[in-house]
């Protein structure tokens, strides 16, 4: 924005800094910013929904194997479907716990590789808007 000076030319004011500058009443300070598209960004929440969903399911997999194995250890006689709960669904309630805890770890390697790759191909403009 130009104001006429007084005694000569319009003043122009200088350019602001590169990158996002956040300024406060008492602060400020430079931050990142980064090229990401809107793709990158769903993906981004795809993968993110997959690790949450995931490890969710692996919390309580494996919780419930782990209460079903107490009850086991604490009681004094087992009816047939308790037997059936200690040896045969605990253990495979800990397999998909286990599965899920791998989904979820791969979703979130996933994720930072594609987060590192945004932040190598991003690149800071000059004053000149040159790459």
């Amino acid at each position: 924005m130009s104001q006429q000076s007084p005694n000569g030319p319009p003043y122009v004011a200088p350019p602001p800094p590169g990158g996002a500058t956040i300024t406060t009443v008492y602060l400020g300070r430079q931050v990142n910013a980064y090229a990401v598209f809107e793709p990158e960004i769903e993906s981004f929440s795809t993968l993110n929904t997959i690790a949450t969903v995931a490890i969710s399911l692996a919390s309580g997999f494996i919780s419930m194997a782990i209460g079903i194995e107490a009850n086991a250890a604490f009681a004094k006689d087992m009816t047939p479907a308790g037997e059936i709960m200690a040896y045969f669904v605990a253990p495979g309630l800990v397999i998909l716990g286990v599965i899920a805890g791998v989904v979820a770890g791969k979703s979130i390697a996933s994720r930072r590789t594609a987060w590192q790759a945004v932040k190598a191909q991003s690149k800071a403009r000059t004053q000149e808007g040159q790459v």
